[in-house]
């Protein structure tokens, strides 16, 4: 069974996408070796551990930063708020689930309690915006806290698990939802303003994008293959488009998913799927400006020149905004388990399985250097806020770095 076969059932049924289990049998290609060659001193700003981390399952727990702080959450409905300068824990939070557990699955057996009650499954990662910090959980339950202090300001039940980050815009927290739903809720109150509903395919990755603000408009993107801007005070629908046409001879070689989130900068959308295209899309009206064949299910990185992909043999592309054409492809880090790349400086920088952190440089790819944050490995892009770069390993360790 090829690698890509492979990674995608572990993804349909729900399992981690990392370790050896990728490459256990001998028709599998190994995961590059390390590279030698490294020119760039490392170091980092600092690191804590925050909970237990990610966990076993498919998660996007992504940190997330605004107004000198940066917020994290575990597997396990731990939430903490730390200073982004210095690391210090400035509040922690435990998440109590509201939903009544079910005697007969795993976890309510296994799974660890706080005060005699559930904890919140968390897995959909941190939103930020207007004082609240988001959290979504396995069990379908959106939670706002205080971004001071940690407090429950609300929280609200939506229709299925929330595997994605919360987004703040316009007064709404936009919330995609695995079963193909995009709900709008109010910020204020957490009450249901809105609900964007599509299909899902019988047969997709674990997993979804998150909605993607821009000029007004949510930008969101589905396991169908559709993208839709959706106006975001009344759901009003203002175009939709549809990328994906299936083909291949299996079902596997069939699924067509985005998971990726949307990137919107300067009226266009940057859009991509897993063995489908890459696109980018006019923001107002949805037509077509390029796309080509890309397959991706990892979060893109953007800059004012590039857009970076990580493909699903862990090459990492760089292609020229305006028309899509190619600047550079680095493959030095095959099968890595990579993460989708983030744009930091004059860097493009990804996280593998084995928890390295590894600088590519931004004009042509070629390999600078690396740094082990995790040896849980890392899942999830690295998040940049201004000078600063945080990356979350799957063990739990929030680490940040200042440009090299």
């Amino acid at each position: 069974m090829s690698l890509r076969k492979r990674l995608l059932l572990v993804m349909v049924l729900g399992s981690a996408v990392n370790g050896c289990a990728l490459w256990e049998d001998d028709d599998v290609t190994p995961p590059a070796p390390l590279p030698e060659a490294q020119s760039l001193e490392l170091k980092p700003l600092w690191s804590e551990s925050v909970g237990s981390g990610l966990g076993e399952g498919y998660s996007r727990l992504t940190p997330a930063v605004a107004a000198g702080k940066v917020f994290a959450a575990d597997y396990e409905g731990h939430v903490e708020a730390l200073n982004a300068a210095t690391g210090d824990t400035l509040w922690e939070q435990i998440l109590i689930s509201e939903v009544n557990p079910d005697p007969e699955s795993s976890w309510y057996e296994f799974w660890n309690w706080f005060d005699g009650k559930p904890k919140a499954r968390t897995a959909g990662a941190v939103g930020v915006g207007s004082g609240l910090v988001l959290v979504g959980t396995l069990d379908a339950e959106v939670i706002a806290l205080d971004a001071e202090t940690g407090a429950e300001k609300w929280r609200n039940l939506v229709s299925s698990e929330v595997v994605a980050p919360p987004v703040v815009a316009e007064g709404r927290v936009l919330v995609r939802t695995i079963d193909g739903k995009l709900f709008a809720l109010d910020a204020e109150t957490g009450k249901r303003a809105w609900l964007y509903d599509r299909s899902v395919p019988v047969l997709t990755l674990r997993g979804t994008s998150a909605a993607t603000a821009s000029r007004g408009a949510a930008l969101a993107s589905f396991d169908s293959g559709k993208v839709a801007a959706v106006f975001i005070p009344d759901g009003r629908v203002i175009w939709e488009k549809s990328l994906i046409t299936s083909k291949g001879r299996s079902e596997f070689d069939r699924v067509s998913d985005m998971d990726a989130d949307p990137v919107a900068t300067d009226d266009v959308v940057y859009v991509v799927s897993y063995h489908g295209q890459v696109a980018a899309l006019d923001l107002r009206s949805g037509e077509t400006l390029w796309q080509r064949e890309q397959s991706s299910f990892r979060q893109m990185g953007i800059d004012e020149r590039a857009l970076y992909v990580t493909d699903e043999e862990s090459h990492v592309r760089a292609l020229e905004l305006g028309s899509g054409a190619s600047l550079w492809t680095s493959v030095e880090l095959n099968n890595r388990g990579l993460t989708g790349p983030t744009a930091f400086g004059n860097y493009v920088v990804v996280g593998d399985f084995e928890g390295y952190v590894h600088f590519l440089s931004r004009e042509d790819g070629h390999y600078l250097g690396r740094y082990e944050v995790d040896d849980d490995g890392i899942e999830s892009a690295p998040v940049v806020d201004g000078d600063t770069m945080y990356v979350y390993g799957r063990g739990g360790e929030l680490t940040a770095f200042k440009l090299p």
